[in-house]
């Protein structure tokens, strides 16, 4: 996953440079606070394995098999690997996911604004030139759109094959060992990955899958609006926009 956003790196950069350009006075504070989450995500991982693992036995886990007798290096082997590992995953995957619904979620706050602006605007002020102001913004986003199912079309299948993977192993943990068997830090795992894949499955397609119902109901509200104003206004030699943006094709962005 990681050369896959490397790869697209600048591609990446366009596309946070084009949606910075339009203005959205709404706070990030959940998207700051959801990330500082996600970042401590390593330090929760390391400290629960720490509490709920044999020292001895995980630590010759760690060592390949080297048996380590003294506890403080035990302490530093558990930690230090279990952190490494948390961060190449859950915690990556987990950022590029936020990135990605972030771009997601900002597209279609920018496309709520225009269908309230459309609401709100009446069928006699809704004259050909704000319509072309409104589809010549629809025509941005829809560029920004392409680019971010670009960027993020190959990350998002190894994200949501990565979850799905994880949760068939903790199926198969579940099937292969009874609950009496089971140590601590395998609950601690099973609890930390399970949940983890499944919120972070969840979140993703709610918030991508937002997208398509926003911009049917922009296209809707802009076509009833238009037909309006054609009805009340009855100038027949007007240019007849909503035809422009029923012609437009939709962007291919799914939650995968």
């Amino acid at each position: 996953m990681y050369f896959t956003i490397h790869r697209k790196k600048e591609l990446l950069t366009t596309t946070v440079n084009k949606l910075s350009r339009f203005p959205l006075l709404t706070r990030d504070v959940k998207k700051n606070l959801s990330a500082v989450i996600l970042c401590s995500m390593t330090v929760i991982h390391s400290i629960s394995i720490l509490l709920t693992c044999n020292w001895r036995w995980t630590a010759r886990y760690h060592a390949y098999g080297y048996e380590v007798e003294n506890s403080y290096p035990q302490f530093s082997i558990i930690s230090i690997k279990t952190f490494l590992k948390a961060i190449v995953f859950p915690t990556f995957t987990n950022l590029v996911s936020l990135v990605y619904c972030t771009l997601c979620q900002r597209c279609c706050l920018l496309i709520k604004n225009f269908t309230v602006e459309v609401l709100k605007t009446s069928p006699n002020a809704f004259g050909p030139s704000l319509q072309m102001e409104i589809l010549r913004h629809k025509t941005k986003i829809d560029d920004v759109l392409e680019s971010i199912h670009e960027t993020f079309s190959l990350p998002s299948f190894f994200i949501f094959t990565t979850h799905f993977l994880t949760r068939a192993n903790i199926i198969g943990w579940l099937l292969c060992f009874d609950l009496a068997d089971y140590k601590p830090h395998m609950f601690t795992q099973t609890i930390f990955f399970g949940s983890n894949a499944f919120g972070c499955i969840v979140v993703t397609l709610r918030i991508v899958g937002g997208l398509p119902v926003q911009m049917k109901e922009f296209r809707d509200v802009f076509y009833k609006k238009s037909h309006l104003r054609l009805l009340i206004v009855g100038n027949m030699d007007e240019p007849q926009l909503k035809r422009e943006l029923l012609d437009m094709p939709e962007v291919p962005l799914t939650g995968c």
